[in-house]
């Protein structure tokens, strides 16, 4: 029913019950019949329908960005070691400014998470090793923000002597996901 031109359609009835058992078992629910136009004899006729639209995500999720996702590392780095509550905000602070803390009732060390260090959270937010240390949103990435949406249509029929119908439809939907390749190779 996807492919069916909406302008061929002449009639649809729902058959329901015993009306739908002459199509068997799986008719069982019901039965939907669409009946096509028929050519009529008259002067040949054509009619022309061009539909443009545009579609975008409905809902784009707020992520995090390498920078954000290294601070809640670092604070997972905390609760993970089972401090107490109360050397919850010094180990945080450490781990931000030096990378490692020191717990004073044991001694034990608690490192950042490898690749989250300060250093490593410096290079995030600058930007200045994209390589070693990238800070990309792949949403904006790889989604377009809209994408075209074309439909054509034609229809045509009859003659004097000769009943026809005809109907021809095109259906275009762009991606909404950018081709990758492109954009690696214009970034080379």
């Amino acid at each position: 029913m996807e492919r069916l031109n909406p302008n061929d359609i002449e009639s649809m009835s729902v058959l329901k019950d015993a009306s739908a058992a002459i199509y068997g078992s799986r008719a069982a629910n019901g039965v939907i019949l669409i009946t096509t136009k028929r050519g009529k004899s008259g002067k040949p006729t054509l009619s022309y329908t061009f539909n443009q639209g545009w579609a975008q995500p409905t809902v784009i999720p707020k992520l995090t960005d390498a920078v954000e996702y290294g601070i809640l590392r670092n604070e997972l780095a905390v609760y993970e070691n089972s401090l107490p509550p109360g050397q919850w905000k010094a180990a945080y602070d450490a781990l931000i400014s030096t990378g490692t803390y020191t717990r004073p009732d044991n001694n034990a060390v608690i490192n950042s998470p490898t690749g989250f260090f300060p250093d490593d959270m410096q290079k995030y937010r600058d930007g200045s090793d994209p390589w070693g240390h990238p800070n990309t949103n792949w949403f904006d990435a790889t989604f377009k923000k809209w994408s075209p949406q074309r439909a054509t249509m034609f229809n045509f029929r009859g003659s004097e002597n000769v009943k026809y119908l005809g109907s021809w439809v095109t259906r275009t939907r762009m991606r909404i996901i950018k081709i990758l390749l492109q954009a690696i190779s214009s970034t080379t």
